[in-house]
């Protein structure tokens, strides 16, 4: 689903907890006019609503039952919560040893994650070659 209001979208995606996503939309800097409350009215608010809302209208006769988890900014990685503890645990090895086999391994899992298992809305990753 995706919704338009005052020039900006509202977009029902659906993602996997096993994958990372590259969201599109405003920056933390600009304001997206979407005029809820209990919604920060910059950048990227991740919410839920309870009952179904196919239009902005709906949207807002639901909103007593708006739920905001979150607020991102385009084109900042948010990665999948496998990622995020692995990442963790190797931070905690390379502190204890300094170890640069360390720092290469987390580089190149990081790499097949963005370019393998990432929700890209913003077509970043497909213009240099993933996602395929």
């Amino acid at each position: 689903m995706e919704l338009k209001k005052n020039g900006g979208q509202l977009k029902d995606v659906e993602i996997s907890e096993e994958q990372s996503v590259l969201p599109d939309g405003s920056l933390h800097k600009n304001k997206h006019n979407l005029d809820l409350d209990h919604v920060t009215n910059k950048g990227v608010p991740v919410i839920t609503i309870d009952g179904d809302a196919d239009t902005f209208d709906e949207i807002k006769a639901h909103e007593d039952s708006i739920k905001q988890h979150a607020e991102v900014e385009s084109l900042e990685v948010i990665f999948s919560k496998e990622l995020t503890d692995f990442i963790e645990e190797k931070r905690k090895e390379w502190h204890e040893t300094n170890s640069n086999d360390i720092l290469e391994e987390v580089g190149k899992r990081v790499t097949k994650e963005l370019l393998e298992n990432t929700k890209d809305s913003t077509g970043m990753i497909e213009s240099i070659g993933g996602n395929m």
